[in-house]
């Protein structure tokens, strides 16, 4: 798969049907123009799966967003320069056959998201803290021993993580998207909790694309993007007011449509020129 199908779009499909751990090896513009053109479509894609939370909302106040009374600069700050980086380590920095790499992602996602153990055995809250850090640093050290221990054995990490890479990816991004529940109270089934956080699902499968097939830097940049173009709705209407707001919402609507849609245009007119030559 190593090679790049004619638009992103259908790579990233292809790739969605059927992860498979090889990089593209195509130049720094080609991946920067992949880069954009998938995070377009994540964005659209986002905004449609987010009309779903307000018709809960609407539809009985099943899911409501928690009110936090935050600077929006401060929010930008952290929504576009620390969340991408720190959140790409740890959800999407092992999505490579790098044992180093996973034993980071695994220490750093169990200590932030995994159930905390045995709290009603410690009075002291440093101690509480300071025994879930080692449990999680030896269980992670663990797993990543055992696939060394493996690897000396004959039975390389790359074969593994190269034969389930689709379940890294696919796992990597709902342990993702369920993380941002957190950012709802409902009341909802069991079975349906994952609906708030579809668009939080949804990029953690552009990210992890991005990630395997171009490299991890460049998941990076896509997150920053994503979150920065997002965030610049809340300042905008912090300093201008909901007109503005409304304005932003239209262009991230509109130019995304257009980046999608201009290597399908261009591929025809040089198809449309090249009859024409042919015929002369």
């Amino acid at each position: 798969m190593n090679a790049f199908h004619t638009h992103p779009i259908l790579d990233f499909w292809c790739f969605l049907r059927r992860p498979v751990a090889e990089r593209l090896s195509e130049g720094m513009a080609k991946k920067v123009f992949i880069l954009i053109v998938v995070i377009s479509l994540n964005i659209l894609i986002s905004m449609i799966l987010s009309l779903l939370d307000i018709v809960i909302e609407v539809g009985g106040g099943a899911v409501e967003p928690v009110e936090i009374d935050v600077n929006p600069l401060l929010s930008f700050v952290g929504a576009v320069l620390i969340a991408p980086l720190t959140e790409e380590i740890v959800f999407r920095l092992g999505l490579a056959p790098n044992l180093w790499f996973l034993f980071i992602s695994l220490f750093l996602a169990s200590v932030q998201y995994a159930p905390k153990l045995l709290g009603d055995f410690f009075s002291d809250n440093g101690m509480f803290v300071g025994f879930n850090v080692l449990f999680y640093l030896v269980l992670s050290a663990g797993i990543c021993l055992f696939f060394w221990f493996r690897e000396r054995r004959g039975h390389r990490y790359v074969d593994f993580f190269n034969r389930y890479v689709g379940a890294y990816y696919y796992l990597g991004a709902l342990l993702f998207a369920l993380p941002h529940l957190g950012n709802f109270t409902y009341q909802l089934p069991w079975w349906l909790v994952i609906l708030p956080v579809l668009p939080q699902l949804f990029g953690g499968l552009t990210f992890g694309y991005l990630r395997i097939r171009l490299g991890f830097w460049y998941g990076v940049m896509g997150h920053l993007l994503h979150n920065l173009l997002f965030t610049l709705g809340d300042v905008l209407t912090y300093f201008l007011g909901a007109t503005a707001n409304f304005v932003w919402l239209i262009v991230l609507i509109i130019v995304p449509i257009v980046v999608l849609m201009a290597p399908f245009l261009v591929e025809r007119q040089r198809q449309v020129a090249s009859r024409v030559d042919a015929g002369r």
